[in-house]
């Protein structure tokens, strides 16, 4: 039996500089102007202004992700949560900050 992939947490964008251990705000809806992004592993789909985020790995970044996946297998199991959607494009795999609308909740 394939393992299963049930996502991952996501709680919201920090909207201050927290240090580790510290107490933050965290921002969980709206329009934040520099969220860490990136292109989803392999590029594609590359960020689009409308492009949905999700976190989908255990980086500190949201990806691009696709809306669609491709099973191999009738016990493939795929549960994202979409964080939000990007308000200006982000082409590379390196994270970059840029406009984003959050949907945390």
């Amino acid at each position: 039996m394939k393992a299963l992939h049930n996502g991952a947490a996501f709680a919201g964008i920090a909207a201050e500089t927290i240090t580790s251990g510290g107490y933050g705000l965290i921002q969980v809806y709206g329009y934040h102007s520099a969220v860490r992004v990136r292109s989803w592993t392999g590029g594609v789909p590359a960020i689009a202004k409308g492009t949905a985020l999700a976190c989908v790995s255990a980086v500190f970044a949201l990806e691009s992700y696709i809306n669609y996946a491709s099973a191999t297998s009738t016990l493939t199991q795929l549960n994202v949560k979409f964080a939000g959607f990007a308000l200006a494009a982000q082409a590379s795999w390196t994270t970059k900050a840029i406009a984003a609308f959050i949907s945390a909740l």
